[in-house]
């Protein structure tokens, strides 16, 4: 199986390559598919329609897995090999890949808090994504969720038939939960939140507070799963704030600025300079920095989208009467 190519052959109809999407979606290593997938689904509607049926037969899978009739391929043997790969090509294009990529893959391992554990049931899909500096990235889920994943930020996800577990380990997501009657499971910081389907962002600040923002739907915040405790339950522009050691932060409303972030926009309130072009740069490989004296504390309100340099530092020169000085080193002065 490891010879599959990144791409189905083009002339193969919708569903057989989704039956082999899906398949390939299960491997340990399949987060170096991502991209060739997306751009298959993004390719046709119907590519996307048989990509969500197969996946839902694989899920129904489950009991086939059950089965004495597969058994781990024999290795000792190359003559072995050509019935089992011809095997393996019938069950993905049948959509019945689960048993196969069970029985010939090494036991799954969930890593939490720098330890590793069995999973407790076979691993459907898991891979880490990583968005370590640049755009917001935005990425399809094997059971059909959404993930925006701000920059600096690195997530894992492990998917089986009875829960769909995220652990997010630095940074800021937004999770559009697909409803597939699983319960989906972000892990971060001390906690858990958890939902069925809905909206919701989950942020990692700096001195390792949890931030959890719910835009739609409804979630149930556990802010310490070492010391089990009734759910907090948010509502829809409701926040909630938890720490290793403050599990009782109070319930705040959410505001534009936390809402607009996945466009790229922010929203700032008599913000100062230093601050907006802080969190610009965090998005910039051209960073903007700022001579001249007093002019850090200059304080400004609006809204701006903070993942183009040049065009922010181009709206920031013009709302404080300021000059743009653009070096050869790629970065963009702001100065009086």
């Amino acid at each position: 199986m490891t010879n599959m190519p990144a791409d189905p052959a083009p002339d193969l109809d919708p569903p057989t390559a989704a039956a082999m999407w899906v398949a390939k979606m299960q491997r340990h290593d399949a987060a170096r598919y991502q991209k060739d997938l997306d751009a298959w689904l993004a390719a046709s509607p119907a590519n996307l329609a048989a990509y969500n049926k197969a996946a839902g037969r694989f899920h129904d899978a489950k009991m086939l897995s059950r089965s004495t009739r597969w058994q781990p391929a024999p290795v000792d043997s190359p003559g072995h090999r050509k019935p089992w790969a011809l095997v393996a090509v019938v069950a993905v294009v049948l959509g019945a890949a689960w048993p196969l990529w069970k029985t010939l893959s090494p036991p799954p391992t969930v890593e939490t808090d720098g330890r590793q554990t069995a999973a407790t049931t076979a691993v459907v899909a898991s891979a880490t994504i990583e968005n370590l500096h640049g755009a917001i990235s935005r990425r399809r889920l094997p059971d059909g969720s959404f993930v925006s994943l701000d920059t600096q930020s690195v997530m894992r996800f492990a998917f089986n038939p009875k829960a769909r577990d995220i652990w997010l380990d630095a940074g800021r997501a937004r999770f559009s939960v697909a409803h597939d009657g699983r319960p989906f499971i972000v892990h971060a910081g001390t906690g858990t939140v958890t939902a069925t389907g809905t909206v919701f962002d989950v942020a990692i600040a700096p001195g390792g507070a949890v931030q959890v923002r719910l835009l739609e739907g409804g979630v149930d915040v556990q802010p310490s799963i070492a010391r089990p405790m009734s759910p907090r339950k948010l509502k829809a522009g409701q926040a909630l704030t938890f720490t290793r050691t403050d599990h009782a932060v109070p319930i705040a409303a959410i505001g534009p600025r936390d809402v607009e972030w996945v466009d790229g926009m922010m929203a700032f309130e008599s913000a100062p300079l230093s601050e907006i072009v802080a969190i610009a740069n965090r998005y910039a490989r051209t960073p903007i920095r700022i001579e001249g004296s007093g002019l850090s504390d200059m304080r400004l309100s609006g809204r701006f989208r903070i993942d183009n340099p040049d065009r922010l530092a181009a709206n920031l020169a013009q709302s404080l009467d300021l000059t743009v000085e653009h070096q050869p080193s790629g970065a963009i002065i702001l100065r009086h």
